[in-house]
């Protein structure tokens, strides 16, 4: 459940959601149903922790025989269906290169009800599990990639699930905190090098210091001794990151992009559309990452 393309749609899904009309809000319900392809993927803890480990704030059901599946008809994945409040029919189905529309199709379906019904209705969810939104209880949280600096004697931590990077000696002692933590009450220079920050939302995307920094699931790591920096894939912002540990400070790398301007010149972003960086390499001072949304290997 927690692959690239599930992460993608949610994202999508979420940034939709949030950033409908004011009044709309508390309009729309989610709920994700998981189609279980293999016996390991029908036993509800495991489908409960890959929910936690993507941040899902939203319900979860289990289709564990397709019958929901097959009932609806859906014949590819994944599939977003829009339903109607009240009687739940199918208004809309998107999938492939259709879910684009998404937004499109989901104003549409709501300017067909009233605003009364849209906020008396309430969608009769099934019983289904619900993410215990518990972020904070281990020091590491689905850590996915590691770096070395074999001379200097680091270790670096992708701590995916509370987006920060982390830097220990070999042995595992703390040294410091790359990002993670959305705190703005000023503290003292010297100890916020060392701090392992654990309050306020820890995810975002900002550059800036180490401490000001914020990333969004950050994955591949690698390091650049020539440069004595960090390359940071940022999954969940769709950009390659840049720790500089002699500034202490983060950078976005810019892309050329796709799309040019009226005058036919090409244009960077920061940020990309899809292409999700998921992994780094480092060979010579270079950069390589892999972009799983494109299938596709870029260097810098």
């Amino acid at each position: 459940m927690s692959d690239v393309r599930t992460m993608d749609i949610m994202a999508r899904l979420e940034k939709v959601i949030f950033g409908m009309k004011k009044e709309l809000s508390g309009a729309v319900a989610t709920l994700s149903v998981h189609c279980a392809k293999f016996d390991s993927e029908r036993i509800p803890p495991f489908i409960q922790e890959a929910a936690e480990e993507m941040r899902w704030r939203h319900s979860v059901a289990s289709d564990t025989d397709l019958s929901l599946w097959k009932s609806i008809g859906v014949e590819a994945w994944p599939t977003i269906l829009i339903l109607s409040p009240n009687d739940h029919r199918v208004l809309v189905a998107l999938t492939g290169d259709r879910i684009g529309r998404l937004e499109e199709c989901l104003y549409a379906s709501l300017s067909l009800y009233k605003k009364a019904q849209l906020q008396t209705s309430s969608f009769p969810l099934p019983k289904v599990m619900k993410p215990s939104m518990t972020w904070d209880a281990p020091l590491l949280r689905y850590p996915s990639r590691i770096a070395i600096d074999t001379k200097g004697g680091r270790l670096f931590i992708s701590d995916s699930g509370n987006s920060r990077i982390l830097v220990t000696t070999l042995e595992g002692r703390f040294l410091m905190q790359i990002g993670g933590s959305a705190r703005t009450d000023p503290m003292d220079a010297e100890v916020a090098q060392h701090v392992l920050y654990s309050e306020g939302e820890n995810e975002g995307y900002r550059d800036g210091s180490f401490q000001d920094a914020l990333f969004k699931n950050p994955q591949g790591i690698a390091f650049n001794a020539l440069k004595n920096e960090l390359a940071v894939a940022d999954t969940g912002n769709n950009c390659l990151r840049i720790a500089n540990l002699e500034e202490r400070s983060v950078r976005s790398v810019n892309f050329v992009s796709s799309i040019k301007d009226a005058g036919a010149k090409e244009l960077t972003t920061k940020r990309m559309t899809s292409p999700k960086p998921w992994d780094v390499s480092v060979s010579s001072g270079n950069v390589y990452i892999s972009l799983a949304g494109s299938n596709t290997v870029r260097d810098f």
